[in-house]
């Protein structure tokens, strides 16, 4: 009996032994795994590579960015399928102009306008059908809708007459619907007018 009880006491001591072993292990493994990139240092003395791209950081994984830039309006044109304008008086400031498309469930045409020194003046968005494409989340004191036979448009803002977005539901030439979104920083507020 005794010999049963020793052989007992043995296997478990080896299972505990094991147990530690193995807890200790993984310890040490989660702790080395889950440093710093900048202390995730390989034998040359360097971190892990990063990949370029102007995607977002999300969770460590930077996510592709979706828009395609292209070189002209021609090529955004053709690129989307569709034809953008922006209203000359607001872009008569612009020196340059970055033309990109978004092709997903619904594409997106975006043209960004900029002053000289680089700081953009306007964003103007255009995509097939309806709905807000503005990629504008903010909630606005100052609202203002108006529904026309072949236009309806909704402004937002924080004073009256002075708009930041713009949602547009219309009818192109062809009759065919269109949604646009105007975007404008506060220093240029847009007035009712001017949509």
């Amino acid at each position: 009996m005794k010999k049963k009880s020793s052989k007992r006491k043995t296997a478990a001591r080896r299972i505990r032994t094991f147990c530690f072993v193995l807890a200790a292990a993984l310890a040490v493994m989660s702790l080395t795994s889950c440093g710093d990139a900048d202390e995730q240092k390989d034998e040359a003395g360097e971190g892990p590579e990063e990949e370029e791209g102007e995607g977002p950081l999300i969770g460590g994984f930077q996510i592709p960015n979706p828009w395609t830039d292209c070189e002209d309006k021609a090529a955004a044109e053709e690129l989307a399928g569709f034809k953008i304008n922006a209203v000359k008086e607001l872009v008569k400031d612009c020196d340059r102009v970055l033309y990109r498309v978004m092709k997903g469930e619904q594409t997106i045409l975006e043209a960004i306008y900029y002053d000289e020194n680089g700081v953009e003046l306007l964003r103007v968005r255009k995509a097939p059908g309806s709905g807000d494409i503005s990629g504008d989340f903010n909630v606005y004191t100052e609202n203002l809708v108006a529904c026309g036979e072949k236009m309806s448009y909704e402004l937002g803002g924080y004073e009256k007459e002075k708009y930041l977005k713009a949602r547009i539901d219309a009818l192109d030439g062809s009759g065919d619907p269109y949604t646009y979104s105007i975007n404008v920083p506060e220093e240029r507020p847009l007035s009712g007018d001017d949509v």
